[in-house]
C-alpha cells in the first residue's frame, strides 16, 4: 500500500510539473501579444536602464513592473512592430541589464492572472 501511495505521488508531482511549464515559451517561440517576465532581485537601477531601453522600441507598447509577491514585469506588444520576433530576441537586449539567467518568461494565462491579482504589490511603469 505504501508504494502504491509513492507511485501515486511521484505521477502527481511530474503531472504537476508539466502543467508548471505548460505556460513558458521556448526562447525560440515567436513572441506573444502579452508575455510575463521574472527579474528576480533586480535593482531599481537596472529597472530605470530597462525602461530606457525599452523605451526605443515601437513593438513594446507598455511594460510595468510588479514588485513584491511577483517581481516581475508584464509586457504588451504590438506584433504588427518588428523589432522583436522571437524571445530570444527579446533576452539579447536585457541581457546587457540583467543576468537573464535569472529570468523567466511565461505568456497570456499567467499575464491575464498576475495582472488581475495584483493586489497590494507596487506597480512600477516602466512604459
Amino acid at each position: 500500500m505504501k508504494n502504491n501511495y509513492k507511485i501515486v505521488l511521484l505521477l502527481l508531482l511530474i503531472i504537476t510539473a508539466k502543467f508548471s511549464k505548460a505556460q513558458e515559451p521556448k526562447i525560440s517561440d515567436k513572441i506573444a501579444n502579452t508575455a510575463v517576465i521574472g527579474f528576480p532581485n533586480v535593482t531599481i537601477s537596472q529597472l530605470n536602464t530597462i525602461g530606457v531601453t525599452f523605451a526605443s522600441y515601437e513593438q513594446i507598447q507598455s511594460a510595468k513592473f510588479i514588485k513584491g509577491n511577483h517581481n516581475c514585469m508584464l509586457i504588451d506588444f504590438d506584433l504588427s512592430k518588428k523589432n522583436f520576433t522571437v524571445y530570444a530576441e527579446l533576452l539579447k537586449v536585457i541581457s546587457t541589464i540583467y543576468d537573464v539567467n535569472k529570468c523567466y518568461i511565461k505568456t497570456n494565462s499567467a499575464y491575464n492572472e498576475i495582472n488581475s491579482n495584483i493586489g497590494t504589490d507596487t506597480v512600477i511603469v516602466i512604459k
